[in-house]
């Protein structure tokens, strides 16, 4: 198992190395109350987080009636095994940006990208902050 070792403002320090975090990207997932149980995920209530930021009245409403909660996700932009070493966009959890890699960075089941649109839905993946 990959123990995180060490967390600041723009990496993650595991075990096996460094993971350089992308500030400038932002990814989020809705979900189910069902899939909160199901995976045991740490999630925010997705009514905290329309409180926080502004969005279309009917956009926040139909999110409300079908998920409970979001989870927001960290991206990585590349891996170094040592801190003064050059970052990779390959790493041991998979290529940065990927499936696989961004699942784990960010403690979820890669099953959960599987739920269908009814449990889980990608809301952002990677996307540039504005």
């Amino acid at each position: 198992m990959d123990e995180e070792l060490e967390h600041g403002n723009h990496f993650k320090r595991y075990k096996s190395g460094y993971y350089w975090l992308d500030k400038r990207r932002i990814g989020r997932i809705v979900v189910s109350q069902k899939m909160v149980h199901k995976y045991n995920l740490s999630a925010r209530f997705i009514g905290d987080f329309f409180d926080k930021n502004i969005f279309e009245v009917d956009f926040k409403h139909e999110y409300i009636a079908r998920f409970s909660h979001i989870i927001q996700l960290n991206h990585s932009y590349g891996y170094s095994q040592s801190k003064g070493s050059r970052a990779t966009t390959q790493t041991p959890h998979g290529k940065c940006f990927s499936k696989e890699f961004v699942a784990w960075l960010n403690n979820f089941p890669l099953d959960l990208l599987y739920e269908g649109h009814e449990n889980a839905e990608v809301w952002a993946w990677c996307q540039e902050k504005n």
